[in-house]
């Protein structure tokens, strides 16, 4: 009360006037609400800081005559409650609003349109704007305490809820009391409706002393932002793919990526009936379970949908012995069989196996050009399930190469050119260079004589060892020259140099074609040079080219180029392999060092 006289206002006075003319016998109109009577007019604050606040008269219900005229069909406890009602429906303005000083005016506004109890009992507002002077303010601070407060709004339309939002409130707020919302109404809010936010004081005497005040109580907030209710059709969140092939197919709802999907939806997965063996124009049936939704603001439109089967592809042959999957590489009798299983349809190359004459191990297998190879392919049960068939099982096919090595000796003898140009200053560079023990120290080069020309070829049956190479030597040309000269010492040995040609081919042009070499090799004899023929000749065949010398040499007679008899040639080979020993061959390698080698000129 001590609060109330000290900030009682000029508007207080001249009220309680009123009042006590009315209480002498001045009759009311039972058919209005005199707002000046009506509503309690406050300037409270501080001096430069007043504000006005708004109160429904108590007294003002205690003329029995008039309340029982403007509530004829209530008793005086539901009348009260229903003025207070029409109270709390006004909305009341004050202008200026706020930051008032002694005598300044205000204006009070009271608009009484959205009351619908004003209209429900035929009442209307009389003095619905009047004025008030500003009085009685001392100096002090006054301060709002919903300043930096805000109610956040969540949910949906119908059952939106809020929660407080206090993180920008003064200290002073917070010093004197707390700001409570009317919880009452969580989780039943629509927009439009409004929430009443009260500043309770717990400490009202400290207020006093320390000469502060609130500038306003209560704060209404309009509810807004809360979503409506939306009804959707829950098919459209995904997508029906058909895969497979037409009385094969299959069916599957997938979410569509481009649009978020209610997380509820997961509780509530549509079904697919039936979902395989499908064929095009099938009808299949989509249904979802009808859930009650409407806590995330939706609702489903339908439940059930039927849909035609469609765009399921046609079964398609496969001909897995299609020159794009088979395919031969190679020179003959080399050739060689490729099956590149990528070329089949996607998905498929594991549901076949192949096989070549009778054998899934085909990688090492050669072929001469022409030769009829033999196709065979064995095929899952499963690649049907993919849609695909095979009507051909096994084929015939005729390798052909990129051209063919070389077979006939004397076809080999006609390329090869006299190399004693290219060879002599190759020799003659060795004048003076140091090859070693068993050679010693050329001191002078005189000619060179051509002692054997031999011709090695991979055997027949060693053909499928072609995968076991990098490189093999399927056809090569050695020609041996015997090297004279002078040397300082061992000069009673024998010194020979050998010079090859190699890849005697014939090319997809039908071009023969060959190569040189370009280097020598030296040895103190010959079967020492052709060490590394003799010790592999369970790999290759040779033979002596006769009738091949270098230009300008007479042809050897008949006897001079007789080819040795096979039991010479026998005693030859063991000779040469008894020869060349583990022992011989370390030695060689010990003592032809890098930096000697370098010295030979290739």
């Amino acid at each position: 009360m001590r609060q109330v006289k000290r900030f009682l206002s000029f508007a207080f006075i001249m009220m309680f006037a009123m009042m006590a003319l009315a209480a002498c016998g001045k009759s009311k109109d039972a058919k209005s609400i005199d707002c000046k009577e009506f509503i309690d007019v406050a300037i409270k604050g501080f001096e430069g800081s007043g504000y006005a606040s708004f109160d429904m008269n108590a007294k003002f219900a205690q003329d029995r005559d008039y309340m029982d005229k403007m509530f004829p069909d209530l008793i005086r406890a539901e009348a009260e409650a229903e003025l207070t009602k029409i109270f709390k429906q006004l909305k009341i303005k004050a202008e200026p609003e706020k930051d008032l000083k002694n005598g300044d005016t205000v204006t009070i506004t009271v608009d009484g349109s959205a009351s619908t109890l004003l209209t429900q009992h035929g009442l209307a507002l009389k003095n619905d704007s009047f004025t008030v002077k500003v009085e009685g303010l001392e100096e002090g601070q006054a301060f709002d305490p919903f300043e930096g407060f805000q109610l956040v709004f969540s949910g949906y339309n119908g059952s939106g809820s809020f929660t407080k939002d206090s993180s920008g409130v003064s200290e002073l707020t917070n010093k004197y009391g707390s700001l409570e919302p009317d919880y009452d109404k969580a989780g039943k809010l629509s927009n439009g409706d409004t929430v009443v936010v009260k500043y309770v004081v717990t400490f009202e005497s400290r207020l006093e002393s320390d000469k502060v005040v609130p500038t306003t109580r209560e704060k209404t907030f309009t509810v807004s932002g809360l979503d409506d209710i939306k009804s959707v059709d829950p098919f459209d969140y995904y997508n029906l793919v058909f895969k497979g092939y037409d009385g094969q197919g299959t069916a599957r709802l997938e979410s569509k990526k481009d649009v978020d999907m209610p997380s509820a939806f997961w509780l509530a997965f549509p079904e697919v009936s039936p979902n395989e063996d499908l064929k095009n124009g099938d009808k299949i049936k989509l249904t979802i379970p009808d859930k009650d939704l409407s806590y995330i603001g939706i609702k489903f439109s339908t439940t059930e949908k039927e849909v035609t089967v469609s765009g399921l592809d046609e079964v398609e042959a496969i001909d897995p012995f299609s020159d794009e999957i088979i395919t031969f590489t190679g020179k003959a009798p080399m050739i060689q069989v490729e099956i590149n299983k990528d070329k089949l349809p996607e998905g498929t190359k594991s549901y076949f196996t192949y096989y070549v004459n009778g054998e899934n191990r085909y990688n090492k297998m050669t072929f001469d050009e022409d030769e009829e190879v033999t196709f065979t392919v064995e095929v899952s049960e499963y690649l049907q399930k993919k849609g695909y068939s095979v009507e051909e099982t096994e084929k015939k096919i005729k390798a052909h190469g990129e051209g063919a090595f070389f077979t006939d000796p004397d076809d080999v003898a006609e390329l090869v050119e006299d190399p004693t140009e290219k060879i002599t200053p190759m020799v003659k560079a060795l004048e003076g260079v140091y090859q070693g023990q068993w050679m010693g120290t050329m001191k002078e080069f005189e000619d060179l004589e051509l002692v054997k020309v031999l011709f090695f070829t991979l055997k027949e049956d060693e053909r499928t060892q072609l995968g076991n190479y990098n490189r093999p030597c399927f056809n090569k040309v050695m020609l041996v020259y015997e090297v004279k000269g002078t040397f300082d010492r061992n000069s009673d040995i024998d010194h020979y140099v050998g010079y090859t040609f190699s890849d005697f081919e014939i090319n997809k042009e039908g071009e023969k074609t060959f190569k040189a070499d370009e280097g020598i090799e030296v040895a103190r004899d010959m079967n020492r040079l052709l060490s590394v023929y003799k010790m592999s000749e369970s790999y290759y065949d040779s033979q002596e080219l006769t009738g091949l010398q270098p230009t300008g040499k007479p042809d050897p007679t008949e006897s001079e180029t007789e080819e040795p008899s096979e039991e010479e040639t026998d005693e030859e080979t063991e000779e040469a392999t008894e020869e060349v020993t583990e022992e011989e061959t370390e030695e060689v390698t010990e003592e032809v060092t890098e930096e000697e080698t370098e010295d030979i000129p290739q």
